[in-house]
């Protein structure tokens, strides 16, 4: 439960920056950087990556810079720090640990029922998914074929559904 409150928490702060600096509004400034820029620190990744994509909205479809910040660490990401960025976050979303996924039974990854997350927490993560995807990163993730065919506006049915949860498709 403390996880799903912290969440919820950089995800309201966030709100809460976009309002006040006024880029949440369809006349906000055009950014001069050629590249959407995350600085994010390695203890908090995801809480600085949710809240750094939730403010620069706008800059989605700009190639993705990464740095590393805190504990003295700098780097120039040439592709290395953006594909070590990606592999972190996707091992830090879809841990088993963390409540937003679990695994289904073809053993591919799927959306946790019970989880306590916000739709706009699983929204923030679909946009992380389309950042690698934008950015040409190929990501180690095994998601079944009923969210690829979801994905790409294929219609879904019962069998489909059977593929990850069999008891709920019958």
């Amino acid at each position: 439960f403390q996880d799903a409150f912290v969440s919820q928490a950089w995800l309201r702060h966030a709100r809460q920056l976009l309002a006040a600096s006024g880029k949440g509004t369809a006349d906000a400034g055009i950014s001069i950087s050629p590249y959407l820029s995350l600085e994010v620190r390695r203890d908090h990744l995801i809480e600085d990556s949710l809240t750094q994509i939730a403010l620069n909205f706008k800059d989605l479809k700009k190639p993705l810079k990464v740095n590393f910040v805190g504990g003295g660490e700098h780097g120039i990401d040439l592709g290395g720090v953006q594909k070590e960025f990606f592999q972190l976050a996707i091992e830090a979303v879809f841990n088993p640990a963390n409540t937003m996924f679990r695994y289904c039974e073809s053993h591919c990854l799927w959306i946790n029922g019970a989880s306590l997350e916000s739709a706009e927490e699983f929204r923030l993560v679909g946009i992380l998914l389309g950042l690698a995807i934008y950015n040409g990163v190929i990501l180690d993730l095994h998601l079944p074929l009923v969210m690829y065919k979801k994905l790409i506006g294929q219609p879904v049915g019962l069998a489909d559904l059977a593929s990850v949860d069999a008891a709920l498709a019958s």
